[in-house]
């Protein structure tokens, strides 16, 4: 997937500052995104698992 470009992270900042509920939603997605990686570091997926992801 790899990093945004600056235009995509501009976008986004846009849309976050357009409404305090915007902000929200994106607050929520951002803390679910780290509690998903928090999680791969403490249960690492099963090495099938992890093949079939690298090929994403």
């Amino acid at each position: 997937m790899g990093e945004p470009s600056a235009e995509q992270r501009d976008a986004i900042y846009r849309w976050v500052e357009e409404s305090p509920q915007h902000a929200v939603a994106f607050a929520a997605a951002e803390a679910a995104w780290e509690q998903a990686e928090r999680l791969k570091a403490v249960y690492p997926p099963a090495p099938e698992q992890a093949v079939a992801s690298a090929d994403d």
